[in-house]
């Protein structure tokens, strides 16, 4: 059996070697022009596998809207960060991928590579605290997380 450092390791390397045979462009998903943000990217595929990511975890909706968003982490070191978020069709579920700004251009996060999906509530949003992914909801009981580890799009 192998341990969990093993595993973890294992795993590290996956992703390590998953970003060093993307190319850049793989990875650009948008600008910010006039503080605006733009996703230039073609998302079809990203919507697929997301719509995809719902349905194996028995979230009602499809993804009809994909943004770029800013948030700010105030945990130890408070810090904007930028995300790329899609919404359902019904509201209930938002699922969030970090972003990282380069030169003016949004590239997907290949160190955090992880999804959180935010659900149950139409105010149920992703956020980030202390580096990791949260969901913030009024409706505290009925906001749920899951989290996936996502190792290519």
């Amino acid at each position: 059996m192998i341990s969990n450092f093993k595993k973890i390791g294992m795993l590290l390397l996956i992703v390590f070697f998953a970003s060093c045979n993307s190319s850049s462009n793989d990875l650009k998903i948008g600008i910010i022009e006039n503080n605006k943000y733009s996703i230039t990217k073609d998302l079809t595929e990203f919507k697929s596998n997301w719509n995809n990511i719902l349905l194996e975890n028995k979230i009602q909706g499809k993804i009809t809207n994909l943004e770029i968003k800013k948030g700010f982490d105030i945990e130890g070191t408070p810090k904007d960060y930028y995300y790329l978020l899609a919404t359902t069709t019904t509201k209930k579920a938002k699922i969030a991928r970090m972003l990282l700004l380069e030169d003016n251009t949004f590239y997907l996060d290949t160190i955090d590579s992880t999804v959180a999906i935010c659900h149950g509530s139409t105010d149920c949003t992703p956020d980030r605290f202390a580096n990791k992914w949260g969901c913030n909801s009024d409706s505290i009981y009925d906001c749920k997380k899951t989290v996936i580890l996502q190792m290519n799009e």
